[in-house]
């Protein structure tokens, strides 16, 4: 094994050579999915034929965007189902910028931190603390569990993926299940359709609190005043504002308008600190979490437990599933999940930028292949 710029370079041996088979499907919501064909043109299923669901005709790539655009369809992730002699498995992408998976899954990339950080421990390398008050370099013990933690990241984000990955699969199963027209209906289905959109905030707000400890190892702070600095929640609330701006992320929140100074909470009250800026995505996913978690439950409000079966305006050609979230401001309740993918994209780029600005190698080994 030898260095490179970057990160490690490991020489290998091709031993063998079995038969891949890789089928890209893209997730989209409304219980729609698509595929790519001859690299020109886009299909969608189901489109019904003869009170049969079936693969559509040809769009072109170059209007693929506007057709969903103009319907209210959003595209949720590539999955990349891979066959081989040894059995299947997928990889997913998010479809923030829809490369292929690993580079746009902040899974795959936490995990390529935590493996980064080990490699950096055994190469003897070390991490300075991030202040300007505190001189030093992180001790190994806290790098390991800088390590660990980059690694529950990846695993929460990975259960992140699979909740809504789950949720889109439930409303394709429900479309391709009724016959192709419009109704409204309740079922005992949407029990599972609760714990895809429970396991997607618990996931969500286990990955902010591990990155919230990963944060605090690096400023120093692990405790503050005698509180142990384990959630989010406790970083932003304990640690001065002037101390949190020492970490690139902090700031690039601040420059987006995440966050914003307000005052502090419990012990802390009376003080300034930073909070989570109203009328953004952030606060309404924290929001939701919280709402999910410490009080009514997906499903228990009005119109939650309804999945509607309809065509968007214009079109007759599709159908779409959609369920529901409670009404707040506006005249109709949102749809279920659009409001979540919405928030899903947000959570991905947020953590693909966390990885990018930790400071540590974010790339895998590159493999020199000997054949």
């Amino acid at each position: 094994m030898e260095k490179f710029s970057g990160g490690e370079k490991i020489d290998a041996e091709l031993a063998f050579i079995e038969s891949i088979d890789v089928n890209e499907i893209i997730i989209l919501t409304g219980g729609l999915k698509a595929r790519l064909r001859d690299d020109e043109n886009v299909q969608i299923y189901p489109i019904w034929r003869d009170g049969e669901p079936t693969w559509g005709g040809n769009i072109p790539c170059n209007m693929f965007q506007s057709f969903l655009k103009y319907r209210s369809i959003d595209i949720i992730g590539i999955m990349q189902d891979t066959k081989t002699d040894d059995g299947a498995h997928w990889r997913w992408a998010p479809a923030k910028a829809c490369h292929n998976p690993p580079h746009n899954n902040p899974s795959y990339r936490w995990k390529f931190v935590s493996s980064g950080i080990l490699r950096s421990i055994k190469a003897g390398t070390s991490f300075n603390v991030i202040s300007e008050e505190t001189r030093g370099a992180i001790s190994e013990h806290d790098t390991r569990i800088l390590a660990d933690l980059a690694e529950h990241i990846a695993i929460d984000l990975h259960q992140l993926n699979l909740a809504i990955v789950m949720m889109a699969e439930h409303f394709h199963i429900e479309l391709v299940g009724r016959q192709p027209r419009c109704s409204r209906y309740s079922h005992i289905r949407n029990f599972d359709l609760s714990a895809y959109v429970h396991t997607f905030f618990q996931a969500f707000s286990a990955a902010r609190d591990h990155y919230a400890q990963f944060l605090a190892i690096q400023i120093g702070q692990k405790t503050v005043q005698g509180s142990k600095i384990d959630t989010m929640s406790n970083l932003l609330n304990g640690v001065e504002p002037s101390q949190l701006r020492q970490l690139k992320i902090i700031k690039l929140l601040e420059q987006k308008n995440y966050l914003e100074i307000g005052e502090g909470r419990a012990k802390h009250k009376g003080e300034y600190r930073l909070i989570y800026k109203s009328d953004t995505w952030l606060k309404y996913a924290n929001g939701l979490r919280n709402r999910f978690t410490h009080g009514s439950p997906y499903g228990t409000m009005a119109d939650e437990d309804i999945t509607e079966i309809y065509q968007p305006d214009g079109d007759s050609t599709i159908f779409l599933a959609k369920a529901f979230l409670e009404k707040d401001k506006g005249e109709l309740p949102p749809n279920l999940l659009r409001t979540i993918n919405y928030s899903y994209q947000n959570i991905c780029a947020l953590f693909l930028l966390a990885s990018e600005v930790t400071g540590y190698i974010i790339d895998p080994p590159l493999v020199d292949l000997k054949t």
